[in-house]
């Protein structure tokens, strides 16, 4: 049995993030690996080699420095984030023709299958920190890989985590990616880019693998995601209780990025904060915290719509404070949700479910600083808080052809586009059209750039009006359509909807900064904000707030209401729920006891000693001590929001 092992601090109720995976069970296939390495050593990679198939490797304390190969049923087990390191820096030079090497022996040898045979693959991702190259048996729901417990930092061109292909229910969890670059994903990326292979986006059989519970920060992808990247071939995935902090990408999706056909995803519990991404051409730049992105309609196939994204079930994230800083989607960029399933009954359709999600204080460059949504026929966005947004028409798209001193303001809250021709004709709608029930979208700013200003520097420029929460952008006689939300102004829309101040506990604005830049392809103003703060901004409701218990939860057919609010109060939403995403008054989840004694739980230093019981340890100079946690199942959060894991 494994399960999830975090320590709550009895004075501040805070747990660690990451924590790290508890293996509870026999040890008659336990390889450890001690006392770090430095190249050309590479005990890691030597233990994988010569271990027995489904051993569980424990990585002791230390830093190693090499690239990790994970090509059979092994699970790689660190010592935790603070004390185990995989340097994945490839220096020297040789690090990386010994990595080749590596793979096309375990490839001659038939011991791996790549996903992709194009060539150019391994000279673009190459040498990654950890990378999981496997067969279509390798991995099951009972034999599942793991990564977990580990620092992991330094790779330049593979990124962080790279998983290939046949990693079926592999786990990356428990991690400090930090410091990586990737050709395609910075910190963690799943799955092989049909990039390689024009129109042909190749199912990676990597279906379930479970992120969770890691600290991705200050990563940078060049044709994926900054922190996370999920490919075509995916399904089931979980993207659950990450922080996803100061990522960069050149692309799409900042913080978390999800490109191409997976189906049944799960994005939920993640703080995804001060992400950016910014694409130097009239394309791209789109998703700061979040992309979700299906196949796009071959261009050589008239009147192909593509295969859309899958479905996708976003749930109880925090999204504050990303940078789209030439496209649309500062918080979340949702775009080719749907494709060739649209021919089948409404209900098969792919389905985008946005739910309990604080999107606040995010900036896009073009439409939507909240959520930008294009070619999604089948959206829900229920008990979100859309608040604080903004958006600086300063990318290119923004300036008319006749005029590139002065941009048009665009819509800053939530803002759909038409759909495109061939999707419209199969769906029959004109244009995205979600289901907008119980959100707070509020004061979300408009702005325009005029380069007549300061000296013809350039300047923002408040738009008439400043607040834009809601748009469809390129349609201007139609309107969204939301149902008892609370926002800005009601004007236009029916009486179920509120308008007034939310009273958030403490909210804050963006403090925007354009600066103008020598040509970037296109895009020649560059968008800047604070407060870079996490602690900054709370956005509870407060005492005498319209929101309360104004929300209905009489939903349309095929919609739920969720149990829980974005951090997992118990909800009054069976009787007059809350609108937005935070339900005042409600309860923490009480804690379930533990199914094992924690005083049996034994540790010992690094260099060996005896083993005692670790609670001693971490009580001593402790006042209160700290409390074990131990989640024996890890599970997804359902459809409806409720989480089904057990803590205790």
């Amino acid at each position: 049995m494994t399960g999830q092992l975090i320590v709550r601090r009895g004075d501040n109720n805070r747990t660690t993030l990451p924590g790290i995976t508890l293996h509870v069970g026999g040890c008659n296939n336990v390889v450890h690996v001690r006392g770090g390495g430095n190249y050309p050593a590479t005990p890691i990679q030597d233990a994988i080699d010569n271990a027995a198939p489904g051993a569980l490797i424990i990585v002791e304390p230390g830093t190693y420095n090499e690239n990790v190969v994970i090509w059979k049923n092994v699970r790689l087990q660190g010592s935790g984030a603070g004390s185990t390191v995989i340097s994945g820096m490839p220096w020297p030079a040789t690090r990386v023709s010994d990595w080749h090497d590596k793979v096309n022996q375990l490839i001659a040898g038939g011991d791996v299958t790549p996903i992709s045979q194009d060539p150019r693959f391994y000279t673009t991702i190459e040498a990654p920190a950890v990378y999981v190259l496997a067969n279509a048996n390798t991995f099951s729901a009972n034999a599942p890989g793991l990564v977990d417990g580990f620092q992991i930092l330094g790779a330049t061109a593979g990124g962080g985590v790279y998983v290939n292909g046949y990693g079926q229910y592999t786990g990356v969890s428990n991690n400090k990616m930090t410091n990586n670059q990737g050709s395609f994903g910075g910190g963690i990326t799943v799955g092989t880019p049909a990039v390689l292979t024009p129109a042909v986006s190749e199912d990676s059989f990597n279906d379930f693998v479970n992120i969770h519970h890691n600290w991705i920060a200050k990563n940078g992808g060049i044709n994926g995601g900054g922190g996370i990247t999920i490919l075509t071939g995916a399904d089931g995935y979980t993207i659950a209780d990450n922080m996803v902090i100061g990522n960069f990408t050149r692309y799409v999706g900042g913080g978390i990025c999800h490109s191409g056909l997976s189906d049944g995803g799960t994005i939920a519990r993640n703080r995804v904060m001060f992400n950016e991404v910014f694409y130097g051409g009239e394309i791209g730049g789109d998703g700061g915290g979040i992309y979700i992105g299906g196949t796009a309609a071959n261009p050589a196939e008239p009147g192909s719509v593509g295969t859309g994204s899958g479905s996708v079930l976003v749930d109880s994230n925090q999204i504050k404070g990303n940078i789209a800083g030439s496209g649309s989607g500062g918080g979340l960029r949702a775009i080719n949700i749907n494709g060739d399933d649209v021919l089948g009954a409404p209900d098969t359709w792919y389905r985008l479910d946005i739910v309990n999600n604080m999107i606040v204080n995010n900036v896009a460059a073009y439409q939507a600083g909240g959520i930008a949504l294009h070619d999604a026929a089948r959206v829900n966005i229920i008990h979100n808080t859309v608040a604080n947004n903004d958006s600086s028409a300063t990318a290119a798209v923004a300036f008319p052809a006749a005029n590139l001193l002065q941009s048009e303001p665009q819509g800053a809250g939530i803002v759909s586009t038409p759909h495109s021709a061939d999707l419209a004709a199969v769906s029959g709608q004109a244009f995205s059209d979600p289901v907008l029930y119980n959100n707070i979208v509020w004061h979300n700013r408009s702005y325009s750039w005029d380069g007549t200003l300061n000296g013809n520097t350039g300047g923002l420029v408040p738009g008439n009006p400043l607040y834009w929460d809601l748009q469809v952008a390129g349609l201007p006689t139609e309107s969204l359509s939301p149902q008892y939300c609370l926002l800005t102004s009601t004007a236009g829309y029916t009486n179920t909807n509120r308008q007034g101040d939310p009273r958030f506990v403490s909210p804050y604005l963006n403090n925007l900064v354009g600066i103008g830049l020598l040509e970037e392809g296109g895009n020649a103003v560059t968008i800047r904000h604070t407060n870079l703060n996490m602690s900054a901004g709370d956005y509870h409701i407060g005492a005498g707030s319209p929101a309360i218990n104004n929300a209905t939860n009489a939903l349309p057919a095929g919609t739920d209401v969720p149990a829980l609010d974005w951090d997992f109060d118990q909800n009054n939403r069976g009787n007059n729920p809350d609108i937005g995403a935070d339900e005042r008054g409600g309860q923490p989840i009480p804690i379930a006891a533990a199914q094992f004694d924690p005083t049996r739980l034994l540790a010992r230093s690094a260099g060996g000693g005896q083993w005692q019981p670790i609670l001693s340890a971490w009580a001593s100079g402790m006042t209160p001590a700290p409390t074990v946690l131990f989640q024996p199942a890890w599970s997804r959060p359902s459809r409806s929001g409720v989480f089904t894991g057990l803590e205790g």
